[in-house]
């Protein structure tokens, strides 16, 4: 199910020489200092609900010897993973960070597994090193996001490369924010439709994933986030992106053998206080795909309240909304004391392990590349 692109022709180390220029070699942002032992750089950032699925920078230039740290300071998961020879598949007993740190020749195949924002995996970091030990040029990537890659060049020993600058980092990070911003501003919420019994049907669409430096910006939001219903009125939720979502209603911890792939909705009519979860749903390409998850999750709403609810995979990005029935208006919004109703922190079962090959699927599935080119 996944599509694989073919690696790019090699290179010679003598092209990559000539290319680096030794030691004037210059990165996107054009910067020179003396090298490092450690080179900090960064994968993936956001805020808001807002999350900017680049490597920054996308070029790096390093010597023989060099460490290149990624972190990632943000809730959306991301990997750091090089493919020689076989595909780059996820361990399935240990997607998230099995390993902080590798030493690199170009010869094995590997990946960081998922790391995020401190506190998001248990066990887990929110950095992963790459210490590179052969001369040549080498693309990775992320594994659950399309065209995210990075380029590290190894120069031996030879020049002093370029540093990377923090603040074009955060400058090119923002301007990602600030355009996934302005695709929130930018969605057209359809108007509620009335139906044969007089009671109306809301939709709350989440919008595709924004393109963005060759890779993409997902908006992590319910749009709206708070709506005003009657009762008897029904709420249809729509994903319009390869991203997979949850709608879950909170009640207590969830039950056991809990998975975000199947639905665990008692009633098409919501019962107050019960625990209702829609499973994972995606766009209409891969709900095509996958028989059984559908790109849309309806719930109606009977009894006259205020109903708070979560995706539950990115309800640490904020990914959180509230109805209000029957002109119970005026909830707002508050996510859960623990940002995910205690979803992730469920020692029985295996929640984030699902969640995480959940969205290692899905994306496999709507075409992410998922090898990584090596250029020598």
């Amino acid at each position: 199910m996944r599509k694989v692109i073919g690696s790019w022709k090699p290179l010679m180390l003598a092209t990559a020489a000539l290319l680096v220029g030794a030691s004037s070699l210059l990165v996107s942002d054009g910067t020179r200092v003396s090298a490092a032992n450690e080179v900090h750089a960064q994968a993936g950032g956001g805020e808001a609900g807002i999350a900017v699925n680049v490597f920054s920078p996308a070029t790096i230039a390093v010597t023989v010897g060099d460490t290149v740290t990624w972190t990632n300071p943000y809730t959306e998961p991301h990997s750091v993973a090089f493919e020689a020879g076989a595909d780059v598949v996820e361990d399935a007993e240990a997607p998230f960070n099995p390993e902080v740190a590798q030493s690199f020749d170009g010869t094995e195949t590997f990946s960081s597994g998922l790391f995020a924002s401190a506190g998001m995996f248990a066990g887990g970091g929110d950095s992963f090193s790459v210490t590179f030990e052969t001369a040549g040029q080498y693309t990775f990537l992320c594994t659950i996001h399309p065209g995210m890659e990075v380029t590290v060049t190894v120069l031996g020993n030879i020049g002093n490369p370029p540093a990377i600058d923090p603040d074009r980092i955060e400058s090119r990070v923002d301007a990602g924010i600030a355009i996934g911003l302005a695709a929130v501003d930018a969605i057209d919420v359809p108007g509620p439709m009335t139906a044969a019994d007089g009671t109306k049907v809301w939709t709350i669409p989440t919008p595709p994933v924004v393109p963005y430096e060759g890779s993409g910006i997902d908006v992590l939001r319910f749009t709206p986030a708070e709506v005003n219903i009657g009762a008897g009125d029904t709420v249809t939720w729509e994903n319009e992106s390869f991203t997979p979502h949850t709608v879950t209603f909170l009640a207590g911890p969830p039950p056991e053998g809990f998975s975000p792939f199947v639905p665990d909705s008692p009633s098409s009519t919501y019962t107050p206080g019960t625990f209702n979860h829609s499973g994972i749903y995606v766009n209409d390409a891969l709900s095509e795909v996958f028989g059984g998850i559908g790109s849309t999750f309806s719930l109606t709403f009977a009894t006259p309240g205020t109903y708070q609810y979560i995706c539950a995979l990115h309800a640490d990005s904020g990914m959180v909304g509230v109805i209000n029935v029957g002109g119970a208006g005026g909830g707002g919004i508050t996510p859960p004391s623990t940002g995910d109703g205690g979803l992730l922190d469920q020692s029985s079962g295996s929640w984030m392990m699902f969640a995480g090959l959940a969205m290692l699927l899905l994306s496999f599935a709507g075409g992410a590349v998922v090898v990584v080119r090596r250029n020598v």
